[in-house]
């Protein structure tokens, strides 16, 4: 075998030289992307970055947000939250126009938070006329029992009353009748600083319903025989004389008005919501019936049955009970209606709110 130009076979063809067909080392064919770079030594950790640096921070929602919810602290319908009165001892009361549920809630909240204060007042002012009419009565049916009244029915004709004794129970029940407006305007008082924020004791209630006595009493002797006469003639119009005057203890103690003027504001007040009003007032009447019915019957059935003679003390603890429930709820429920009044139609939320921030500014 010779050497021949081509190669050592006859059919194969020489090599090309060095370089000759051989693409540039780190050049690509036109359209591919280019060759990677080699991969770095071993031993090799690169530069780190400075002190501090790195990347980002992600855009998460913001602290207490809760996905498609409303954030918190707004309302069930994604507006501003509503404000709120009372303090630590009340827990929130509604600053803003009352529902009948806000009304009753704020009742019984204020009931509890004031009820040391307000069962001094009527303490004071009510229960010891309920314990001397029930003292005066002890010789009803003989001293005896209704059972053996009603098996005996001469029993129940010896009261052994004298026309005097008659004469003082009448008066008795008189008085209580006419210290409800001061009752009632003391209740009003502390019920009125408690829904602000504030706090007074039953001296101080007292002392402030004593400077508007005679104006209360005023307001009593124009609206109530016109409500007595409504209520005999016919129910109805007694009823809404009753509704366009309950706020007239509440206008007269706060605003420190007369009480011509204080029957007026009551009125005025009263009469641009009158049916909501009415409605709220019958309400809360028959829920403190119903209490008052709860806690007194007990013992004017257990005073009945034992016999009048001793039973008088379970009558006047009836009594005295009942007292206790029905009056200031009734009071309550004026100053709440007369505060809710004076929201939607006057701006009263808006005051407490700006005097709250020029207070706290100063």
């Amino acid at each position: 075998m010779t050497d021949q130009p081509g190669g050592p076979w006859p059919d194969q063809p020489a090599p090309p030289p060095p370089g000759v067909g051989e693409m540039p080392p780190r050049y690509a064919l036109p359209g591919s992307p280019p060759p990677g770079y080699p991969p770095p030594p071993p031993g090799y950790v690169g530069y780190p970055p400075p002190p501090g640096y790195g990347p980002p921070p992600g855009y998460g929602p913001p602290p207490g947000y809760g996905g498609y919810g409303p954030p918190l602290g707004y309302g069930a319908y994604g507006g501003p939250p509503l404000p709120k009165a009372g303090s630590a001892a009340t827990g929130p009361l509604p600053l803003h126009p009352m529902s009948v549920g806000d009304v009753l809630d704020g009742i019984f909240k204020l009931l509890k938070a004031n009820f040391r204060t307000i069962a001094v007042i009527v303490a004071t002012l009510v229960i010891p006329f309920q314990i001397l009419a029930a003292f005066l009565a002890r010789n009803s049916f003989g001293g005896g029992s209704i059972v053996r009244a009603f098996s005996d029915p001469s029993v129940a004709q010896n009261t052994n009353s004298s026309l005097s004794t008659q004469l003082l129970r009448l008066g008795v029940y008189g008085i209580d009748i006419l210290l409800l407006p001061f009752v009632g305007g003391a209740i009003a008082t502390v019920v009125a600083a408690s829904y602000l924020g504030k706090e007074i004791g039953p001296a101080e209630a007292l002392r402030a319903t004593r400077r508007r006595f005679f104006s209360l009493f005023g307001a009593w002797w124009t609206v109530h025989p016109l409500e007595l006469i409504g209520l005999v003639f016919c129910v109805l119009p007694g009823v809404c004389l009753m509704a366009l005057s309950l706020m007239i203890a509440p206008a007269i103690v706060i605003e420190d008005l007369s009480f011509f003027k204080g029957v007026k504001r009551s009125w005025n007040l009263a009469s641009r919501r009158f049916w909501p009003v009415l409605g709220t007032m019958l309400l809360s009447a028959l829920i403190a019936g119903v209490l008052g019915q709860v806690l007194g019957g007990v013992p004017d059935l257990l005073g009945l049955y034992v016999g009048l003679h001793w039973g008088w003390l379970l009558l006047a603890l009836g009594a005295s009970l009942t007292a206790l429930i029905v009056t200031p709820i009734a009071g309550i429920t004026a100053t709440l209606l007369y505060f809710d009044a004076r929201i939607r139609t006057e701006g009263f939320d808006l005051q407490v709110i700006a005097t709250g921030l020029a207070r706290s500014g100063a």
